[in-house]
């Protein structure tokens, strides 16, 4: 196994994901207030977008129950802000939108797919999960096929 092949990603604060979820509730507190709700109304649900954006922005991490990326030896490695730890067998990027990504976990019977913003990644890195997905061999059979056609073994 290459050196080469090995990643990890450390999914810190993201200063675009807060930019973004400040950008969007002030967009919406902006409709609210150009609504003819009555006065009451429109100042409660503020208050309300309010408190929700202070806490995201407290927070500011995309997918705040994962704190760890990694792929060593032929596995991803998903680590849990409780200590858990998640194996995978592929990972590919499903979506990429210049601001963020979303990565594809699959497995022999799960599946995630995490959002990892991009100065929670560097470009070296965005690169290696590029070239990972073109090294893996592709597997187009589903998992409820292979647990059709290759049963678990019964304890």
């Amino acid at each position: 196994m290459l050196l080469l092949s090995d990643i990890i990603i450390t999914l810190n604060k993201s200063a675009d994901y807060s930019k973004l979820t400040l950008l969007i509730y002030v967009g919406a507190i902006w409709v609210l207030w150009l609504s003819a709700l009555p006065l009451i109304i429109s100042s409660l649900i503020t208050l309300i977008l309010l408190i929700v954006l202070l806490q995201l922005w407290r927070g500011a991490i995309a997918f705040p129950p994962f704190t760890q990326v990694s792929y060593q030896a032929g596995y991803w490695r998903l680590q849990g802000s409780d200590g858990q730890e998640y194996k995978f067998e592929q990972a590919f990027i499903s979506f990429e939108g210049g601001l963020f990504f979303l990565l594809t976990f699959t497995g022999y019977s799960a599946r995630k797919t995490i959002v990892i913003f991009s100065d929670q990644i560097t470009t070296s890195q965005t690169r290696h999960l590029w070239l990972l997905r073109r090294l893996q061999p592709h597997d187009n059979t589903s998992a409820m096929e292979k647990r059709r056609f290759f049963p678990r073994p019964q304890k």
